[in-house]
């Protein structure tokens, strides 16, 4: 509640019509004004309000809420108005109950309550998170598997470096014999294959990066409350990589510092 107040028990067929507007609707409708306490009317449209909606004319605003994703995570949110279920009744409608304890523990009892009120059609009831989670099946399943992709390719370039390193090892086998036998320690050895992995995961990384730099911006422009740069995510994504390609590189470049001088002159 942003201003004024929720619906009470007391808001009933009995009572004039209320209504709460959302943040965003209130400020269209009453710009640069106190809405509590306005009118407004609801229906089809102004001119076209069926004889079964007449309780939609003259509702007097009590409160005013925060903006809210109510229909899809995914849109903006919409100008809302919320009418109190104790004067307005649509079998088709969602309503909406908020609790201090588990939701489902009072869920036969909110059933029967509205049955006793002589409302007879279907009620499903569910918490919030459940209708949420349902909403957000898709993404779900797109987000598992394009978890699932960025772990293979991960994997595939891992092993891709891993060959590299290997074939450079095995082209230069005579090379790196011949400085072990001239007397290049083998730290340097080491370190020159480890950059020969490293340099080319940095020049993938000087690409992909703005890449995924901008991915955010297209992802926060679809998605509601993403935020449109997330350095955090972008910076430790670079570092598995580059974790990953140290390691598929460290493996081969060991095993060339324990090159036998002799058996390299030998097989050249």
């Amino acid at each position: 509640m942003l201003e004024g107040r929720e619906f009470g028990w007391q808001d009933d067929e009995a009572t004039a019509g209320v209504a709460v507007l959302s943040s965003q609707l209130a400020s269209r409708l009453f710009p640069h004004e106190d809405p509590i306490g306005r009118k407004v009317d609801f229906g089809v449209s102004p001119d076209i309000i069926r004889q079964e909606e007449d309780s939609g004319k003259g509702l007097t605003v009590v409160g005013v809420v925060q903006d809210a994703a109510l229909f899809k995570p995914q849109t903006p949110y919409p100008m809302t108005i919320y009418l109190s279920f104790m004067q307005r009744v649509d079998p088709g409608g969602l309503v909406l109950i908020r609790t201090a304890i588990n939701p489902m523990a009072i869920a036969h009892v909110s059933e029967r309550t509205v049955r006793a009120m002589g409302y007879h059609f279907s009620i499903r009831t569910q918490p919030l998170e459940d209708r949420f989670n349902r909403m957000l099946i898709v993404e779900r399943l797109s987000s598992w598997l394009s978890q699932a992709f960025a772990g293979a390719a991960l994997l595939l370039v891992s092993l891709g470096l891993y060959r590299l390193v290997s074939y450079i090892v095995d082209r230069r086998y005579t090379e790196i014999g011949i400085r072990f036998a001239l007397g290049a320690p083998r730290f340097s050895v080491l370190v020159s294959l480890l950059y020969d992995a490293l340099s080319t995961v940095v020049i993938g990384i000087m690409v992909g990066a703005p890449i995924a730099w901008g991915a955010t911006h297209v992802l926060a422009a679809r998605y509601v409350d993403i935020e449109r740069y997330s350095a955090g995510g972008i910076l430790g994504a670079l570092l598995i990589l580059m974790f990953a390609a140290f390691f598929s590189g460290y493996l081969p470049a060991v095993q060339a510092t324990r090159i036998d001088p002799a058996s390299a002159l030998r097989r050249e």
